[in-house]
């Protein structure tokens, strides 16, 4: 495909559209129109906790952790304020369930040549003296995984596509879409018809609200997260800690504050949502945490916050072509660990869309994959966690 003269509009100003729209303008394209029905990073990746893991259970995924990390250190060499903090990961096993998946993930991780060591007895508590009974775990470290602020990375993208004249309109929600002969030809903003070449749909849990105006079910359904903010004075220096056991995650935030993640709901959640936490999950997280790490028992609770994700039926991500259209595209379905993912998938996706050809076959995560299959309803399991 000949870029340089095709009109590209996008539709959703989070991790998934910028990244589309910003591997776009470095393969050629000028003409590219982002929409965003609010604000920038509104939505899920505003939300989100910046961890890049490549602890995850199949080839292709660790493979675009390991590319997003690189490009996520790329974007930090050039742009001094975007930091990117290497940290490592670690997942801890108590249960023998859950030191079946770290067991499976290790072969994954060798066959991919991941940096990665496990721990366990004296050496796991002499290597992780923080954790509690950490003598007692299997735990397995990625010693290279990152973390980074999602809502800077956004900004760093914006600011550098605004400075190349790319158009980015926020607070514009679409209205319509003008169709024809198996094509969308335009849509219409705040009254104003703008028409395009190539549509794609990057607008997360509303992606399967935008899609509906053409008469195209997806199966996508939103879900409820929470993430609790807690101080603790001296805060140790510690990586990136996902507990497999209460499918827990903490990550430093502050010198003096953490983050905690989970309070997953699993069911589906209305688009208009309560944003901050449960109790349930306030109250709950303290105590948890305590048992994994030390010196916790004084930590306060400073606040927090909740967001929604977007499952599928498999768990897997919906991209590439819309097959009732010939020039319409999807990224979007990341199951709450998408931020880690979207950089490398975005830079796969322009690659196929305008070359026909990508470096990591993301292939399995075609929508048509779906195709004639009436899926209205579904299960909504965890996202980051294990499978049996």
């Amino acid at each position: 495909m000949n870029i340089q003269d095709k009109r590209f509009v996008i539709i959703g100003a989070g991790a998934s559209g910028m990244s589309s729209a910003y591997f776009l303008y470095k393969s050629g394209a000028s003409k590219i129109c982002v929409f965003e029905r609010e604000l920038l990073g509104s939505g899920s990746t505003g939300r989100c906790a910046g961890i890049v893991s490549t602890q995850l259970w199949n080839e292709i995924d660790i493979k675009l952790a390991r590319r997003s990390i690189e490009i996520f250190e790329e974007i930090s060499r050039k742009v001094p304020y975007f930091k990117v903090y290497k940290k490592g990961f670690i997942s801890i096993a108590g249960k023998e369930k859950s030191k079946k998946y770290i067991n499976r993930i290790m072969d994954i991780l060798k066959g991919e040549k991941i940096n990665y060591k496990i721990y366990q007895g004296q050496e796991a508590e002499k290597a992780f003296s923080f954790l509690k009974n950490s003598e007692d775990k299997l735990i397995l470290e990625t010693p290279d995984d990152i973390y980074c602020d999602s809502g800077m990375f956004l900004y760093t993208i914006y600011s550098y596509l605004r400075k190349e004249k790319i158009d980015l309109k926020l607070l514009r929600e679409v209205e319509g879409f003008r169709t024809s002969n198996r094509e969308i030809k335009g849509l219409w903003v705040k009254g104003i018809y703008y028409p395009a070449d190539i549509f794609i749909i990057c607008a997360g849990v509303w992606s399967k609200k935008i899609l509906e105006k053409i008469g195209i079910k997806i199966p996508l359904l939103p879900y409820r997260t929470q993430i609790a903010v807690l101080r603790k004075k001296d805060l140790t220096d510690i990586p990136v800690i996902y507990d497999l056991d209460t499918e827990l995650y903490i990550r430093k935030e502050f010198p003096d504050k953490a983050i905690i993640g989970n309070g997953t709901e699993t069911k589906e959640s209305s688009l208009i949502f309560k944003e901050n936490p449960d109790e349930e999950f306030i109250y709950g997280v303290i105590p948890e945490i305590t048992n994994i790490v030390n010196d916790f028992e004084d930590a306060e609770y400073m606040g927090g916050w909740a967001g929604l994700c977007a499952a599928t039926p498999d768990r897997q991500p919906l991209i590439g072509k819309i097959s009732e259209f010939e020039n319409l595209y999807i990224i979007a379905g990341f199951n709450g660990f998408g931020f880690m993912r979207i950089p490398a998938i975005a830079e796969n996706f322009v690659s196929y869309l305008t070359e026909n050809r990508t470096e990591i076959d993301i292939s399995s995560y075609s929508i048509e994959r779906f195709k004639g299959k009436e899926i209205e309803k579904f299960e909504i399991k965890q996202g980051f966690s294990f499978i049996d």
